[in-house]
């Protein structure tokens, strides 16, 4: 089967905080990342997120630097029945490129 992907993944094991874009009040929630890409990043997720969504997130980088990112849910499944939910986030806009791929050098191919 052909990979799909346009990017490789890295695995990352890293506390990001979220937001999401649509709500009135903001929100900030932890989340820990699985994998990630130059096209996006896996998280975890302890709220109701649905396919569609917007969410601004900040990451640390390898080097303990933050970058943010805005993406968009292309994926989203529940992974217990606490609300718990593993998605998959495609970047719209990344604060800092190079930082994402600076932190791909410290990082295994997932």
């Amino acid at each position: 089967m052909k990979e799909r992907r346009k990017y490789k993944r890295y695995k990352a094991t890293v506390d990001a905080s979220y937001a999401r874009t649509e709500c009135y009040v903001t929100i900030i929630s932890l989340t820990t990342t699985k994998n990630i890409s130059l096209g996006g990043i896996c998280v975890t997720l302890s709220s109701l997120i649905r396919k569609g969504n917007k969410l601004l997130i900040e990451l640390k980088s390898a080097h303990n630097k933050r970058f943010a990112a805005l993406a968009e849910v292309a994926w989203a499944r529940s992974i217990d029945g606490n609300g718990h939910n593993m998605c998959g986030l495609k970047f719209l806009w990344l604060s800092s490129e190079s930082l994402l791929t600076e932190w791909f050098a410290f990082a295994e191919e997932a």
